[in-house]
């Protein structure tokens, strides 16, 4: 068995100095770095919970404003509804002087695109487009008013006959995607009518202008409107790329159509955007559309990709 041999040669020994910045450095600047490592990961971590926190509290804001307007609508007509001599003018058919309500209400409700009066059959007797003789179905939500005896206001895709029916001119291309108020109207315990109002979401900037106003501070906060996909209402304003018929990726449009709002840190080559969906259900719950609204401490990036 070979035996070890050691070497007498000579060993550089480390000086004092050498030793007190080593000392110092394992003492001091290690753990600095890994403080301030510690501190970068804290800070990351902190900054992306109070952006998530801020994009729910605003998607909140947004469900109230989108709402606003038709609640405006459902408030003036459930004063109509206890009216008697709108009840008397339903009853006995009495066109001039619905008509003559339609006009002051259009006159202070001027952000509704059509408010119509019907009979217990559903079909519209004044309005303030074109009336008589035809009974528009609101995707279900005239007859729920009747059913339930109380007001509905939902989101609801209008047939495009219908909207021809009422005057409501739409582009080829364009959503028939509107918010919907219902009131009914009863006498003895009878649906005797209803007043109803249409808001045309379209190109709608009331929601993404009250939402920039309302929540916009340092950073940059938009919001949405989308029909299915398809964007229908946003601001044309530095740093929102987001124009009118942009396009949702269809990974986000899934997690929307399950119902449920989807809120989420989303990365696009390389940019963060915190971003907040809620969706718009029909009367038979139903999804389709959805509010957004995005938040970036930065330049917003491409999120969606232009329709052809």
């Amino acid at each position: 068995m070979s035996e070890i041999k050691y070497s007498a040669g000579y060993r550089p020994k480390m000086s004092i100095k050498a030793k007190l910045v080593l000392s110092f450095s394992l003492a001091v600047l290690i753990p600095l770095i890994l403080l301030a490592l510690a501190n970068t990961y804290i800070f990351r971590n902190q900054t992306k919970k109070e952006n998530l926190n801020k994009v729910r509290i605003t998607l909140s804001g947004a469900q109230r404003i989108y709402y606003s307007q038709a609640n405006r609508l459902k408030n003036a007509f459930l004063i109509s509804s206890y009216n008697p001599y709108l009840i008397n003018a339903v009853i006995h058919k009495n066109i001039s002087f619905q008509n003559s309500l339609i006009k002051s209400y259009k006159d202070a409700l001027n952000f509704a695109d059509y408010i119509g009066i019907t009979d217990k059959k559903g079909f519209v007797s004044a309005s303030t487009g074109a009336s008589g003789n035809f009974k528009p179905s609101l995707g279900g939500m005239l007859f729920e008013a009747f059913r339930t005896g109380f007001p509905v206001v939902k989101t609801a895709i209008i047939k495009k006959q219908t909207l021809l029916r009422m005057n409501i001119k739409t582009a080829d291309n364009a959503s028939n995607m509107f918010l919907v108020t219902v009131v009914p109207l009863f006498y003895g315990g009878r649906p005797i009518g209803s007043i109803f109002g249409l808001i045309n979401l379209n190109n709608n900037n009331y929601l993404p202008e009250a939402i920039y106003n309302e929540y916009h501070l340092k950073t940059a906060v938009f919001a949405s409107l989308f029909n299915r996909q398809v964007c229908l209402a946003t601001l044309k304003i530095p740093g929102n790329i987001f124009g009118k018929g942009s396009r949702l990726p269809e990974d986000i449009h899934e997690k929307i159509m399950s119902g449920k709002n989807f809120i989420k840190e989303l990365n696009y080559n390389g940019e963060t955007v915190f971003a907040a969906f809620h969706p718009i259900k029909n009367i038979n719950g139903r999804v389709i559309g959805s509010i957004a609204v995005f938040i970036s401490n930065r330049r917003y990036v491409v999120l969606f990709k232009k329709t052809a």
